[in-house]
């Protein structure tokens, strides 16, 4: 009996904490007091996540232990980074707390338990597009910025002769609101609260809200599709080739801004360095570009150890927009092998499912290798979304539709 109420408690809080995460953002902005309530709520979260796994019973899976052996050792690492920067490094406390909830939420291989999972992030996604809407009609209809942000004449890949305005919704970032959409397409196909024509009505509900932000994230996901979807049935080197190709193209123009002379303003944030010109093509170095070398610069100048976040964004006026910098830069080099030798592990005993999945999963590992191309761009450590879709990975082929 105690194990089935922790469960409903953690679900119960999970619907909170996570299916609430897109309308937490944009409190917090607003509402200080609502940072408060969100970290007691998540804190809660943890602790059932705890509770239930140290009552899980192993199983004598030596695997189990391996992921025990990392958890230990990552929290080892906690404590070496607090007594070597002489305060707690938050984004790693953060990202531990993330990673151990998702582990109990998302890696069951428990039916009803990944069903849960499932619908936990469809309902996240879904307020993440409900945002998107009320951008939209902000934009259309106000002269407000509460679910918009307008860009600068440097915007990358924008006529360069005015404001580019984004659809934020509820996050931060348009980047957010697609990151948190992503991930909701990835697991429509698994939840249970939407069926037949409702389903597919919450496909073109998810689709459009991410098309509606502009994120290139959202052009990402519609290539890497289109190639899972146009080479199904030619060797699956071919697509090997594709997506190596594609997401080699997708971090060039991340990082290389491309343009004619004069439709973009030089120098500024997205347009630092002028590179070389090709005929009538600049190629400039980009913001992204820039954090890259960097986040390797500060990574080089205190010889792979922990610098911790604030003093980076304290020096640099900005974060390293790249999860293997940031690790090391919060961590050292140690952070950095710790988790992603977590994600190698979860990878290991889940290559089956990658590869058997490629005709019946493409929308998921779409969105699969789509966040792994993103790390290069992003920080996704304390993200719910990614983290859903890396631990869900091996519970995908053994769902079975009631």
């Amino acid at each position: 009996m105690g194990v089935s109420l922790n469960i409903r408690l953690q679900d119960c809080l999970a619907y909170m904490v996570i299916g609430g995460l897109p309308f937490y953002y944009f409190l917090r902005e607003h509402i200080a007091v609502s940072i408060n309530v969100y970290a007691g709520l998540l804190g809660l979260l943890f602790l059932t996540s705890l509770y239930q796994n140290l009552i899980s019973n192993f199983n004598g899976i030596p695997r189990t232990y391996k992921f025990l052996a990392l958890e230990v050792a990552i929290i080892m690492d906690l404590i070496f980074v607090f007594l070597y920067l002489g305060h707690l490094e938050r984004s790693l406390a953060l990202m531990f707390v993330t990673l151990y909830i998702s582990k109990s939420l998302f890696s069951s291989l428990s039916h009803y338990r990944f069903v849960t999972a499932a619908n936990i992030i469809v309902c996240s996604s879904f307020v993440a597009g409900v945002g998107v809407i009320f951008g939209i009609f902000e934009y259309a209809l106000a002269d407000t910025n509460l679910f918009t942000q307008k860009m600068g004449f440097d915007y990358p890949y924008s006529d360069g002769l005015g404001e580019t305005t984004l659809i934020n919704g509820f996050f931060a970032s348009a980047n957010g609101s697609a990151y948190s959409l992503g991930a909701g397409l990835a697991f429509i196909k698994f939840q249970n609260i939407l069926k037949g024509i409702f389903r597919r009505a919450l496909y073109l509900f998810f689709i459009t809200a991410l098309f509606i932000t502009k994120a290139k994230f959202a052009f990402l996901i519609a290539t890497t599709y289109l190639g899972f979807a146009l080479l199904q049935r030619l060797p699956k080197n071919y697509l090997v080739i594709y997506l190596l190709i594609l997401g080699a193209s997708y971090l060039f123009l991340s990082h290389i801004m491309i343009a004619v002379p004069g439709t973009y303003d030089y120098p500024s944030l997205h347009f630092r360095e002028r590179l070389l010109s090709v005929g009538s093509i600049d190629f400039i170095l980009g913001n992204y570009g820039a954090f890259k070398l960097y986040a390797l610069e500060a990574i080089l100048l205190n010889n792979f150890m922990p610098m911790g976040l604030n003093t980076f964004v304290e020096i640099y006026s900005g974060r390293p927009h790249f999860m293997i910098g940031a690790l090391i830069i919060s961590g050292g080099i140690g952070s950095a092998i710790l988790v992603l030798s977590y994600i190698y592990l979860i990878l290991k005993y889940s290559w089956r499912e990658i590869f058997t999945g490629l005709n019946k999963n493409q929308v998921y590992l779409t969105i699969l290798f789509c966040f792994a191309v993103e790390t290069i761009n992003w920080n996704f450590t304390n993200s719910f979304y990614f983290w859903a879709i890396i631990m869900g990975l091996e519970s995908i082929n053994k769902y079975k539709d009631a």
